[in-house]
């Protein structure tokens, strides 16, 4: 495969305070699987955490 450096003009540099609230990637988080949540008030308290089989909350 061919590598190549592209050159892109007027580029800023992101400042750790931008990094820190950037989300995204492929990062394993706790919640997964089937997706199911327990909502409470309209607001998620708990997720389905498929290794252990067991809500957290």
């Amino acid at each position: 495969m061919k590598k190549a450096i592209l050159k892109v003009e007027g580029v800023q540099e992101l400042t750790k305070t931008t990094l820190k609230n950037v989300k995204g990637g492929v990062k394993p988080t706790q919640c997964g699987g089937d997706g199911s949540y327990i909502y409470q008030n309209g607001v998620k308290v708990c997720c389905y955490q498929p290794s252990t089989m067991n809500y957290i909350c």
